[in-house]
């Protein structure tokens, strides 16, 4: 009997708290990478480390937080979305440049608490 993959497993997108989401319309291959950085636990992981962030230095941009996080912006705003559906993070309009992309106005976060 052959070894299955990554890619033979449907990931079931009921959430962070199973597995990484995706949307319906995203390719097999995004939905198995999304699967596999939930399951390692590498989302959780930088969950955390963008919590700790944010206890640290409230009120970041996505991109600030890309930057002092070393995660990147792309990767901090995923597990932003996903943090604020549990309450742990709250967003805001603000009228502060951004310092990594001082040419636009983006959203900030909060550290909500636990």
């Amino acid at each position: 009997m052959a070894q299955g993959t990554l890619f033979d497993t449907e990931p079931d997108p009921i959430g962070h708290h199973g597995y990484a989401m995706t949307r319906q319309s995203d390719p097999t291959t995004s939905m198995a990478a999304a699967f596999k950085h939930e399951v390692t636990g590498k989302a959780e992981s930088n969950r955390r480390i963008i919590l700790g962030e944010l206890e640290r230095h409230d009120g970041q941009t996505g991109h600030e937080l890309g930057a002092s996080t070393g995660l990147g912006q792309v990767e901090c705003c995923r597990r932003l979305s996903e943090l604020l559906k549990d309450g742990l993070v709250t967003r805001c309009e603000s009228d502060r440049p951004c310092t990594v992309r001082p040419e636009s106005k983006q959203m900030r976060w909060w550290y909500a608490g636990e």
